[in-house]
């Protein structure tokens, strides 16, 4: 079997994990981490002696499993032993527990390493027998005999005289000490009590699979850590570029266990995109999967600037009487300004492409846009961390709205006619100066939520890198991100773009222009909601006293909410009886 990748989701200890081959499922399985796996070792607690035939012995065994498990007393050489009720005794998992079965647990413990199996109540050294070459088998044994100290056993594993055999004799040493903390845990432990709990399945299958794997993929980065103390590393690499970047390099942004970094790190600067300057556009993220969380955050800004470019050519295309040569030239001419990015740079070829009849292209193409997930994901993740990403919601929602194309065409006979003269009082700097402002407010959401899971999760992710890696080699790259990581360059300390001197200049700039457009779009009934969302997000974020306060008097009149007070310290709730019942009744107060 070929197995390419593995998927390990696990909630709890309840844990479901998928083998697959060029997408198929191979194989699944599913169990629980608290149960008794084989190999796991227990100081347990015998509930009950009972006889055998032939006089011998066995006894139930309590090792906090849901059912006893049991100990054959012949297991390690023993019929007649003298152990009582109560009693707390060192046992080990050899066969998991079945159906109605309780577990089958043995006396004679031992540890199984990559390379090399130790067995504390054995005398001898062993070894496989599928081993072939004898001559090295020989020659290990012997080293095995020379390492060995006091009373205890070895058995060489398949893999063993594959490597040299300072590996081994490394090994050999982790599983002694391995097998001391075992024991030190049995001396002041409370039975049923787990000592030592046998690899995850997670690792087993990486180790089953490695030669074949090119993805594992998890859902917890708690199990990131646990792999990495067994030299298995995780790189969240997010990479954006599409089919340039491709062949031209291009923006990467690789995240992980900083053990790795410097393995992994030159080696895709190398094939990344650079600047002018040599600097590759690709930095380390941070810890855990923040590189791909910052890819992901790159698409939801993406998104935004995808539909605000939209949005202003709706509004060229009535303005210039859908003349594309015209608008091609906007945009061609916009690219050469505050505007200069990859996204606006294609526009212009697109509505100058003809198809194979002379017509343009961009008339025949269908107004039903698609998406892969990352803009949702994006939206997601700024609700969870309490962020607002209006701009990117509402880039998402236009896409869904664009594909009930029958019910758009209802609602279009439906009901009346709207009229695109206002537009004509627009001027073409007016919507280049709506676009822009808006597009500021794009990145400002984009980059505040990087902030606050950067905080949660302490990534402590640098801003004016990420936004100097996405100058090139990637789709939202634009002379703007320069202007960017100028903003957070010298201290990289977080600040609200729009306090920023560059930024709050251009928007006081771009405010006329960006308020006539959003009252004009929506007297001539076109819709832009990107462009109409980053205005009423800067106007909510600019209001010294919102409305929030009534909202929070109805969340205590219907549901006993509480509210805090403006005269009062924050954190300090109140409830008023608005109907005068008397009844005290008050809900406790949540938050996300």
């Amino acid at each position: 079997m070929s197995i390419d990748t593995i998927v390990y989701e696990k909630k709890n200890a309840s844990f479901s994990l998928a083998l697959l081959e060029d997408g198929g499922l191979k194989e699944l399985a599913f169990g629980n981490e608290n149960s008794a796996a084989e190999g796991n070792i227990y100081l347990s607690k015998i509930t009950r002696k009972i006889e055998l035939a032939h006089d011998k012995v066995g006894f139930f065994v309590d090792i906090d499993d849901g059912r006893d498990a049991f100990l054959n007393a012949e297991e390690f050489g023993v019929k007649e032993v003298n152990y009582t009720e109560g009693q707390s005794i060192v046992v080990q998992v050899a066969q998991e527990k079945r159906a109605e079965k309780g577990a089958r647990v043995v006396r004679a413990i031992q540890f199984v390493g990559d390379y090399i199996v130790y067995c504390p109540y054995r005398l001898t050294v062993e070894a496989s027998p599928r081993i072939e070459d004898k001559d090295k088998l020989a020659e290990y044994k012997d080293k095995v005999l020379e390492h060995t100290t006091g009373q205890e056993g070895w058995i060489l594993r398949t893999a063993s005289v594959e490597v040299p055999f300072e590996k081994i004799a490394a090994e050999m040493e982790k599983l002694r000490n391995t097998y001391d903390e075992v024991r030190m845990k049995a001396r002041t432990a409370k039975a049923p009590a787990l000592l030592y709990a046998k690899t995850a399945p997670l690792y087993e299958e990486i180790n089953r699979y490695l030669s074949g794997l090119q993805k594992v993929i998890v859902n917890n980065h708690n199990l990131e850590n646990e792999l990495r103390e067994k030299g298995i590393f995780f790189v969240g690499c997010g990479i954006s570029g599409g089919e340039e970047g491709a062949l031209h390099g291009p923006s990467i942004m690789p995240g992980g266990s900083d053990e790795i970094k410097k393995e992994i790190l030159p080696v895709l600067q190398n094939i990344a995109a650079h600047l002018d300057d040599g600097t590759p556009c690709c930095s380390w993220i941070g810890p855990d999967g923040s590189g791909h969380f910052v890819k992901t955050v790159h698409n939801g800004i993406e998104y935004g600037d995808m539909q605000l470019i939209a949005e202003a050519y709706s509004l060229l295309n009535v303005l210039q009487k859908g003349d594309h040569e015209a608008t091609a030239q906007t945009f061609e001419s916009w690219n050469k300004g505050v505007l200069d990015s990859y996204l606006i740079g294609i526009t212009a070829p697109i509505l100058r492409y003809k198809d194979t009849d002379g017509k343009s292209l961009i008339d025949k193409i269908a107004d039903r846009a698609g998406q892969k997930g990352t803009g949702k994901w994006s939206i997601e993740a700024a609700i969870d961390s309490g962020t607002t990403l209006s701009v990117t919601a509402e880039s998402v929602f236009a896409r869904l709205l664009s594909n009930r194309t029958t019910e758009r065409n209802k609602a279009h006979r439906l009901y009346p006619e709207t009229d695109p003269a206002p537009i004509f009082e627009l001027s073409v700097d007016d919507i280049h100066h709506a676009l822009y402002a808006s597009k500021i407010i794009a990145y400002t959401q984009g980059l505040d939520l990087l902030r606050n899971m950067s905080e949660k999760h302490n990534w402590q992710l640098n801003l004016a890198d990420i936004a100097t890696i996405w100058r090139k080699g990637c789709i939202i790259q634009s002379r703007f991100l320069y202007e960017i990581a100028q903003a957070y360059k010298p201290t990289n300390e977080y600040e609200n773009l729009l306090f920023t001197p560059y930024f709050r200049e251009k928007i006081i700039l771009c405010l006329p222009s960006w308020r006539k457009v959003a009252q004009t779009a929506i007297a001539a009934g076109i819709a832009i909601p990107g462009t109409a969302s980053a205005l009423a997000w800067f106007d909510g974020f600019r209001c010294k006293k919102s409305s929030a306060n009534l909202i929070q008097a109805q969340r205590d009149y219907f549901g006993a909410h509480s509210y805090e007070r403006i005269d009062a310290p924050a954190g300090t709730f109140f409830h008023t009886d608005w109907n005068r019942h008397g009844d005290g009744t008050t809900s406790g107060n949540y938050s996300l």
